[in-house]
């Protein structure tokens, strides 16, 4: 078994294609990638792909989409995405009055910056729904001038370097939010007796017994890796195999892991998460932070 961070794909497909080995990542889960492996590789995130649609289900249930004038952009990584999202339009009646069309794979910063302002504006959008590109959005939004709301649903949003190169001002910030995969705030990962545990058997304390939030968020990953790896293994048998492993993944269900209360696997989810969260922009941290409690994306597929 092999233990990563963040797949590489390369070295995945090498390991698992080649050798028979199984992939167990906090992050990565890619569908293509997920395909081909054929059940060898598991993340702890959810599948980034199930999160953008059930975190449009969640902002649509809670009633964020409301009476509101919707646009949205459709490039060639988000179009797989477009039956669901008008099923969810149709069915609550949603008034998405305004659809971009870009014949490139990803919008880049130039592109939305003409959906924004002659697309989106012109036709009196309220809100931009984001699947993916999320930092090139928040970008052309800051150039723009806030002439919209961006609500966003790509977990890009709440990486560590979103948005990218430029900074938001307070204003244009305000008007950037999320509801993606659950990131906890500092304080609760501090609080979280779960994560405590990880600290205690990594020695991950300083010389002042005090720790940093890149210390702690690293030894919480780190420690779900290993966790996800041990459930897989003891479920896998006494003698494990690839194929124990792709059946342990397929029948092991429910369950928690450091600093993340709701997990679960199966036959066709290999991404581990089920939790979903409102997220705001905060000026002085330059990035989205969490709000609310969790969501339990379970109930929403």
């Amino acid at each position: 078994m092999v233990l990563m961070d963040t797949v590489d794909e390369e070295a995945a497909r090498c390991v698992s294609q080649r050798y028979g080995a199984p992939v167990v990542a906090r992050s990565g889960l890619a569908a293509d990638l997920d395909a081909d492996l054929g059940g060898l590789l598991v993340t702890v995130e959810m599948d980034p792909d199930d999160a953008r649609l059930l975190g449009l289900t969640a902002l649509v249930r809670r009633g964020d989409l409301d009476d509101v004038r919707l646009g949205t952009v459709w490039t060639g990584a988000t179009s797989r995405f477009r039956d669901g999202v008008e099923e969810l339009v149709e069915e609550f009646t949603l008034d998405l009055v305004s659809e971009t069309n870009l014949e490139t794979t990803h919008a880049d910063v130039d592109q939305l910056v003409t959906a924004l302002r002659d697309d989106f504006a012109v036709e009196g959008v309220d809100i931009v729904l984001v699947l993916e590109d999320a930092g090139n959005h928040a970008s052309a939004l800051e150039r723009v001038g806030s002439v919209v709301e961006l609500v966003i649903t790509d977990p890009e949003a709440v990486a560590p370097e979103f948005p990218g190169d430029v900074s938001l001002s307070t204003f244009v910030g305000g008007q950037v939010s999320a509801l993606t995969i659950e990131v906890p705030r500092l304080e609760e990962t501090q609080a979280d007796p779960s994560v405590q545990e990880c600290f205690y058997e990594l020695a991950a304390l300083d010389d002042t017994g005090s720790t940093s939030a890149d210390i702690y968020l690293d030894v919480m990953h780190a420690c779900q890796v290993f966790r996800l790896a041990m459930e897989l293994l003891w479920e896998s048998g006494e003698a494990p195999t690839p194929e124990g492993f792709i059946g342990a993944v397929d029948s092991i269900g429910s369950f928690r892991l450091p600093g993340l209360a709701e997990a679960s696997l199966g036959p066709d989810k290999h991404g581990a998460g089920d939790l979903l969260r409102r997220f705001a922009y905060d000026p002085d941290l330059g990035g989205l932070v969490a709000i609310g409690d969790p969501i339990s994306a379970t109930d929403l597929g």
